[in-house]
């Protein structure tokens, strides 16, 4: 008996969120000619190009039959090509504390390189909403001003990588005195 062959007719492969690894996870496996199993006529293993977030990637599925399939059919390739993303990974928020005194044009700068971030990431930073604070981003380097009259402020800033995302909350305390910096 010679083997009739199979042509894999469609592969669907789910998004997922980046976790460093090229892994991917098939949903679906159709065949021309063939109505099969996976697990009992076939197994099936995907993989991205890179681990990388990214729209629309190019996923590697291979498929290979065993058993009875295995006995009854060949595929013309074992080999099929869909696209899913992978999307960045949301970080936990970071709060950033900041003391800074009260007078008028009072000023305190934050070093938002410092943060504990992933290693190997180069991050952006978008300045958001301020409160009660005047604030200045100039790429890793926030400067806060005083507004007088308040007692707390904050500042919200947006990081992004190639890989993540993270929301950076700055809280400002005013105080009379001269804040020590340990």
């Amino acid at each position: 008996i010679v083997p009739r062959t199979l042509t894999i007719a469609a592969a669907s492969v789910a998004d997922k969120v980046y976790d460093g690894k090229t892994d991917a996870k098939v949903t679906s496996v159709s065949f021309d000619g063939a109505s099969l199993t996976e697990g009992r006529d076939y197994t099936v293993t995907a993989a991205f190009p890179d681990a990388k977030a990214g729209v629309g990637k190019t996923v590697r599925v291979t498929v290979t039959l065993m058993g009875q399939a295995a006995k009854n059919y060949k595929l013309s390739s074992g080999q099929y090509s869909a696209a899913a993303s992978i999307s960045k990974a949301s970080l936990p928020g970071i709060p950033v504390a900041v003391v800074m005194k009260r007078e008028e044009g009072g000023t305190a700068q934050v070093d938002l390189s410092t943060l504990a971030l992933p290693k190997g990431e180069t991050f952006a930073f978008t300045q958001g909403a301020e409160s009660n604070v005047t604030a200045l981003l100039e790429g890793v380097r926030l400067t806060l001003t005083a507004v007088a009259g308040a007692d707390k402020g904050s500042v919200t800033i947006a990081g992004e990588s190639d890989n993540y995302t993270v929301t950076v909350t700055v809280g400002v305390e005013y105080t009379d005195k001269t804040p020590v910096v340990l």
